[in-house]
C-alpha cells in the first residue's frame, strides 16, 4: 500500500511535532512539498508553505502520519542533525546517529511486548 505522505512531508511533520512552539523554515523543494500538503488539505488553508508552526496541522495530517508509521519509529530530522523517536504519538528521544536511534525503536519495541505479555 503506497503512503499518502513523501519521506520529506514526513519529515516536515515530525519536526512539527517534535518542536511544536517553533516555526519550522522551509526552502526550495521544501515549501514545494508543504504547498502540496496545504492543497491535499493536510495543512490549513491559512499556512504560509514556507513557514510551518503546529497549529496549522490539522487532525487529519497527524492521523495519516501516525497511522502509516509502526507505534514506535523514528525518521530523520528535516535538518539533518538527529533522528526523532516516537512511540504513542509522543516525541521519547533525539539521538544523533542512525544506529542509536535504531537501538532505542528496538529497547522501546521490547519493553512494550513484555508489558502487553505481563498485562494479559
Amino acid at each position: 500500500m503506497p503512503k499518502t505522505l513523501t519521506k520529506l512531508q514526513e519529515q516536515i511533520v515530525a519536526r512539527v511535532l517534535a518542536d511544536p512552539m517553533n516555526t519550522l523554515y522551509l526552502s526550495k523543494g521544501q515549501v514545494n512539498s508543504a504547498q502540496s500538503l496545504i492543497t491535499k488539505g493536510l495543512l490549513s488553508k491559512y499556512c504560509y508553505a514556507s513557514m510551518i508552526q503546529s497549529q496549522y496541522l490539522t487532525p487529519e495530517i497527524k492521523s495519516v502520519f501516525f497511522g502509516e508509521n509502526d507505534v514506535v519509529f523514528a525518521i530523520q530530522d528535516i535538518y539533518d542533525n538527529c533522528w526523532l523517536t516516537f512511540e504513542d504519538r509522543e516525541l521519547v528521544a533525539k539521538p544523533r546517529s542512525k544506529e542509536k536511534a535504531d537501538r532505542i525503536v528496538a529497547a522501546l519495541k521490547v519493553l512494550r511486548s513484555t508489558e502487553l505479555k505481563a498485562a494479559a
